[in-house]
């Protein structure tokens, strides 16, 4: 997901919780997700890595990247798959 232009989300650390809560039941749905998060402001950074410590619990594999590119390559190793970006 690229949220390189977005400077800051508001929202709670409840809010977090919830979020975390709702994607760890969607694992026991489907396990294999792999996806990146990129942020090139330091606050979005740092939400996301935050995110990532919550949901390492599960199994789900992220990466939280500054670069669209880094973030491109790790998925297409990680799932073989072609990765498209929509302009």
């Amino acid at each position: 997901m690229d949220f390189s232009k977005t400077v800051s989300i508001d929202f709670t650390r409840e809010e977090m919780r919830i979020i975390v809560n709702q994607d760890k039941a969607a694992a026991t749905l489907n396990p294999n997700i792999a996806f990146a998060l990129v942020a090139s402001e330091d606050v979005m950074y740092g939400i996301f890595r935050m995110y990532e410590a919550y949901v390492d619990e599960f199994t789900w594999d992220t990466m939280t990247t500054r670069s669209l590119s880094e973030a491109t390559d790790w998925i297409k190793k990680k799932t073989g798959l072609t990765v498209y970006r929509a302009v």
